[in-house]
């Protein structure tokens, strides 16, 4: 549907919170991005929660971090093309994800692997390779996380009230 990739590709922070409750792809890279840290990380770990909470089997999870994987791409590309023993997926969380991460991401997307991988980044402006890469990768989803604004807060309201099973009219919503 090329509304729907529309949409993922143009993910406005709003809807960020939606996504990760069923993401559409069950592997894959995920970019989660930002100037909100607390936000990446939590958006992050829902994710992970999310795959551990649909899986058979636990996930196997692995953190590593960019300068790490600088030193010695290999330990990424084994993570993710390695079956892990008991038959579980493979969870990769990569922390501090730069541009310097784009050619070995690039290398890996080809591959295609059967894992999941969530890069976490600080905020990448719109012509970043890692950001534009993950952009145009159908196998992969940028997910920006910025403080939140009035539509957020909006929607964190109305989210609250219909968890709850409560009613709400959207001037109320407004006034809160």
């Amino acid at each position: 549907d090329p509304y729907r990739r529309t949409w993922l590709l143009n993910m406005k922070a709003y809807e960020v919170a939606r996504y990760v409750e069923k993401p559409d792809l069950s592997r894959g890279v995920f970019l989660v991005f930002g100037p909100n840290q607390g936000l990446v990380f939590e958006t992050s770990t829902k994710l992970l929660q999310y795959f551990d909470r649909i899986s058979d089997e636990p996930l196997e999870k692995v953190t590593l971090d960019t300068a790490g994987i600088l030193e010695d791409p290999s330990q990424l590309v084994i993570h993710a093309t390695t079956i892990p023993m008991f038959g579980t997926t493979m969870a990769i969380r990569i922390r501090n994800a730069t541009k310097r991460l784009t050619p070995i991401l690039t290398e890996l997307l080809e591959i295609k692997p059967e894992t999941i991988i969530i890069l976490e980044a600080d905020n990448l402006p719109p012509r970043d390779s890692l950001r534009l890469l993950m952009e145009k990768n159908p196998a992969a989803r940028t997910l920006p996380c910025y403080a939140d604004d009035e539509r957020a807060i909006g929607e964190l309201i109305r989210r609250g009230f219909v968890n709850e099973d409560i009613k709400i009219e959207p001037d109320a919503i407004s006034l809160l």
